[in-house]
């Protein structure tokens, strides 16, 4: 079906970290490399971003299947010496407010993915052009919501911690304190536009493991229009 991305609700922000010995990212071969589960897009994400440092994956890295979903419970088993390098959110840098500060100590970032040209989007918002032609009102009220949530976000971080702490389950007041700082860093200035440079990554990652399918270009993944038309807050 004819599919669109209407908004976004900013970047996701990853990096590679890796045990204190490794100083280079190219010091990665013949480590274990921890990512969640298979086929998960953390798990593909970290191939893609081996590959882009010029390792292979399937023969250069042994990937480890962690079953953790969470960035750190994955540090955590990198710090315990059960890999050598994962992938995690930078809301984990740089203080590791999740990990011990002695097991903190051992850790390193290795390299932004940004660095790499590898561009993530947090959360998209999609749907059918056929849906938005039909119920272009319902679309501009949810949309008007959620420009609504993210202000009340930013001049309400105790809402926001308390949010945190809820759904995370977490009472560490550092990590609570690092997504509540996080967000703000990451979360759109202004309207929550398409991600442009995520839905250019999504179609190269595409283009590279089906290298015959004929793709769209960026332009026409998008409509910016429902948000246009909205009146300014």
């Amino acid at each position: 079906k004819r599919l669109a991305v209407i908004a976004s609700l900013g970047p996701a922000r990853f990096a590679i970290f890796a045990d204190q010995a490794i100083r280079r990212p190219e010091e990665l071969k013949g480590r274990r490399f921890g990512v969640s589960t298979p086929g998960a897009s953390q798990d593909r994400i970290a191939r893609r971003a081996l590959k882009k440092i010029g390792l292979e994956p399937k023969s250069d890295v042994e990937i480890v299947y962690t079953r953790f979903n969470n960035s750190t419970d994955r540090l955590k088993a990198l710090a315990r010496g059960e890999i050598d390098a994962t992938l995690a959110g930078l809301e984990c840098d740089q203080e590791l407010p999740g990990l011990e500060p002695k097991a903190a100590r051992q850790l390193r970032r290795l390299i932004d993915l940004s660095e790499l040209g590898i561009h993530i989007s947090g959360s998209d918002i999609a749907l059918t052009r056929d849906y938005l032609e039909a119920h272009r009102d319902t679309v501009q009220r949810f949309l008007q919501a959620l420009e609504k949530s993210i202000e009340v976000a930013r001049e309400s971080p105790d809402l926001e911690r308390e949010a945190y702490e809820k759904y995370l389950q977490t009472g560490n007041s550092l990590l609570l304190e690092s997504k509540v700082k996080e967000y703000y860093k990451l979360a759109p200035s202004g309207r929550p536009f398409p991600d442009r440079l995520a839905i250019k990554n999504n179609l190269e990652e595409l283009a590279e493991k089906y290298p015959d399918l004929s793709l769209p270009d960026v332009e026409s993944c998008i409509d910016e229009s429902p948000l246009l038309d909205l009146p300014e807050r």
